[in-house]
């Protein structure tokens, strides 16, 4: 029972796992899943109520998988909706800029998802779907479809300025995961004002 149970939630403490070791020493994040695994057996609720779970995780990341647990916890159609964005290879599990697109985020900060009406899940739903199947469209599993002409990126830049800083220059971004100025890093967030994605957002709306 055990192990069929961590099965059926190894969707995020995987992606967790593994989005997180860019950020900090394999020894570190070894050990700290070696926490969350002890909880394997109800790990959406771990993730949804504990608050001391991921002590040396990348913050970013525990916000994310906290609300995926609180969403699929709360309305079950959101875990075939998460678990079909984080099979997108160039995402590596890490869809929070789906998740904020489709406001579930706002809507999260402002009341606990387990207390949304029902028309609230699906409402978000739709958009979580509809953002989702644009993202599919233009990103592949090694990133960016090339349209040719730099046609994304010129349409990028008639919304604002997305470019991210290499150095003493600026980047139209890279596909590769691992840059500091790739599209996934875009995707993931910056943590500036304005946020660049939100002007991918802008372009989808």
């Amino acid at each position: 029972m055990r192990n069929l149970t961590y099965k059926k939630n190894a969707s995020i403490s995987g992606h967790f796992y593994f989005a997180t070791l860019g950020h900090y020493h394999f020894a570190l994040t070894k050990c700290r899943l070696k926490v969350l695994l002890e909880s394997a057996d109800d790990i959406l609720r771990h993730f949804a109520h504990a608050e001391s779970v991921t002590s040396g995780f990348y913050e970013p990341q525990i916000v994310e998988e906290t609300l995926k647990a609180k969403l699929i916890l709360a309305e079950n159609h959101w875990r075939k909706l998460i678990d079909q964005a984080e099979r997108r290879g160039y995402f590596r599990g890490q869809i929070g800029f789906l998740l904020d697109f489709c406001g579930a985020v706002a809507a999260s900060n402002y009341l606990d998802p387990c207390h949304w009406e029902k028309v609230e899940h699906t409402i978000r739903q739709a958009n979580f779907e509809q953002y989702l199947t644009l993202a599919e469209k233009i990103f592949s599993a090694s990133g960016l479809v090339d349209q040719g002409r730099y046609r994304w990126q010129r349409a990028l830049l008639s919304n604002g300025d997305y470019l991210l800083p290499r150095g003493s220059n600026l980047s139209f971004l890279v596909n590769t995961v691992t840059d500091e100025t790739s599209w996934k890093r875009l995707l993931r967030g910056t943590g500036t004002n304005p946020e660049p994605r939100e002007f991918l957002k802008q372009l989808w709306d």
